[in-house]
C-alpha cells in the first residue's frame, strides 16, 4: 500500500506518516525511487498491526555529558567554582551629524 492509503487506514495525517517513514518507524516500509529524488513508499499491510507508535509530544532534550557529570560527590547539583562573565564592550558615542547625499542622477 502507499503512504496515502496507510495514513487513511491508520487515521493519521499524511505528513505524520511521512515523518514516520523517513524516521524508519514503519516496519517493512521501502522507498522505491522512480526518477531522481522522486519515488513512492511501498508499505506492507502487516505494518498496520506491527507498528509501534511513537509517544506524542516533544522529545526530551538530551543532557550534555558534562552536565550529567556536574553533580559532585557530596550530591550537590551546583558547582562551587564561579565562572567569570565576558567583559562588556565599550560603547562608541555617536554624533548627531549625518552625511548628506545628492539626489538625482549623474547629469545634475
Amino acid at each position: 500500500m502507499t503512504a496515502v492509503e496507510f495514513a487513511k487506514e491508520m487515521d493519521y495525517d499524511y505528513s505524520t506518516v511521512m515523518r514516520w517513514l523517513k524516521d524508519g518507524i514503519v516496519p517493512g516500509a521501502e522507498f522505491v525511487p522512480i526518477s531522481g529524488d522522486f519515488g513512492v513508499w511501498q508499505i506492507p499491510k502487516s505494518a498496520i498491526t506491527e507498528i509501534k507508535l511513537p509517544r506524542p509530544g516533544r522529545k526530551k532534550a538530551r543532557k550534555k555529558a558534562d552536565e550529567a557529570e556536574g553533580a559532585s560527590a557530596d550530591g550537590s547539583l551546583f558547582e562551587t567554582a564561579t565562572t567569570a562573565k565576558p567583559a562588556r564592550k565599550a560603547r562608541v558615542k555617536k554624533t548627531g551629524a549625518k552625511k548628506t547625499t545628492k539626489k538625482g542622477g549623474a547629469g545634475q
